[in-house]
């Protein structure tokens, strides 16, 4: 029971220290998708959104 604890307490920190990182990832995506937003519309704003090179 002893070493069920001890390795009950090691995986509750791996699960945290995980959705941290996870929550990290997704706050990254989240800023890079804000940017980009942003560059579209921008440049829609400034009439060349037909010359995306990815449109």
């Amino acid at each position: 029971m002893l070493g069920f604890g001890v390795l009950g307490r090691f995986f509750e920190k791996g699960v945290i220290f995980g959705l941290g990182f996870l929550g990290d990832m997704w706050m990254m995506l989240g800023l890079m998708f804000l940017v980009e937003f942003v560059v579209v519309v921008e440049l829609g704003k400034a009439g060349s959104a037909s010359q995306m090179p990815w449109a």
